[in-house]
């Protein structure tokens, strides 16, 4: 569970301080972050392997993250 905060830690930096100015590098954002391979997806498949309280944290985290790399794209 620590790892996976870490990661949703790290992932929201990386959100916030990420530039996109051109169409490439929005679109680079869209694959890192809320692409179905993305980084966000990879961190959601994990959280069936978790106990229901964890999951429900863990879940609550990475749908908050979602939102705002969804708001970032936007």
């Amino acid at each position: 569970m620590q790892t996976m905060h870490a990661h949703i830690q790290q992932l929201s930096d990386e959100i916030a301080n990420f530039r996109t100015q051109s169409p490439a590098e929005v679109e680079a954002f869209r694959k890192k972050f809320i692409a179905r391979k993305g980084a966000i997806a990879t961190l959601m498949a994990q959280l069936g392997t978790m106990t229901p309280d964890t999951r429900k944290t863990m879940g609550s985290l990475l749908n908050q993250l979602k939102h705002a790399a969804q708001q970032r794209f936007n």
